[in-house]
């Protein structure tokens, strides 16, 4: 990993390492006009697979345009001895993962919980509606960014290497196996429709389940724990604090992620003006 005051490309001084593991470094870095910016390191892979995915990944943030996402900065290819890696800056938001501001204050404001759900579920309905739709299968606390002010109408969702977009789902290859057709022209066409519906079934299968795990997350903001350490904990206890009706409806949507009620997101956020 660059430590401090290394630079990256030529371009970017490093201010701080942020994270990083075997797969991505991130850094706050300064770049040329003197501002701010979060740049993330993706590694170059022995595998064309997964520098596909890298790719994906970079062509994706770039065109994203939400208030609650990444605002897109530049991006690169540097070469280190004979192997070259993408990266990718964005505007960087000061303030701390969600993760960290549970440690620090336990738990979340009710206006902080509902303002967190909204965010969120309004950044996968814009998603879902893009002409190339994507979904998110992060969403965790380690991907929520609040502002350092704490105002959680203001936060980001990160971690875009845990998106998947609708067409990459499975290789069309694999849908012609078992077919039986008296032509490649008929064989060609019953794969195309076999590979729109399951896409379709996939996909939405995929977008319930993002909404469900916007309402671990709240439920986890909630209450200050996760759903599963609730769950093994002396729930009346603990959460006696909260607000009975937004843990119950939480609760709710957690668990009746079939009902008709919290399918999607869209749902959800409907239902969410419902609780007092």
């Amino acid at each position: 990993m660059y430590s401090h005051s290394d630079t990256i490309d030529a371009r970017y001084r490093v201010i701080t390492p942020l994270c990083g593991n075997a797969d991505t470094e991130c850094y706050l870095v300064e770049g040329e006009q003197g501002d701010s910016l979060f740049l993330k390191l993706l590694p170059w892979h022995r595998k064309a697979e997964q520098n596909l995915t890298n790719y994906r990944e970079l062509e994706l943030v770039r065109s994203l345009q939400h208030p609650s996402l990444l605002v897109y900065h530049d991006s690169g290819v540097i070469t280190e001895g004979e192997l070259a890696r993408f990266y990718y800056t964005a505007n960087y938001l000061e303030g701390c993962t969600l993760h960290s501001y549970l440690l620090q204050h336990f738990r979340c404001e009710v206006e902080s919980v509902r303002q967190l759900g909204e965010g969120l579920l309004n950044v996968l309905i814009y998603l879902h509606m893009r002409p190339d739709p994507v979904t998110h299968i992060g969403i965790t606390a380690s991907h929520v960014v609040i502002p350092a002010d704490g105002d959680f109408a203001r936060m980001r969702l990160v971690g875009f290497g845990h998106a998947v977009l609708r067409s990459h789902l499975l290789p069309t290859s694999l849908y012609a196996s078992g077919l039986v057709a008296e032509d490649q022209e008929s064989l060609d066409r019953q794969v195309s429709r076999i590979v729109v519906e399951d896409q379709l079934a996939e996909d939405k299968r995929r977008y319930q389940e993002s909404s469900r795990q916007v309402a671990l997350l709240m439920f986890e903001a909630l209450v200050g724990m996760p759903y599963q350490d609730y769950l093994r904990a002396d729930a009346n206890f603990l959460t006696a604090d909260c607000s009975p009706q937004w843990r119950d409806f939480l609760l709710q949507s957690i668990r009746a992620e079939s009902a008709n009620q919290f399918q999607n997101p869209e749902a959800m956020l409907l239902a969410m003006g419902t609780v007092g």
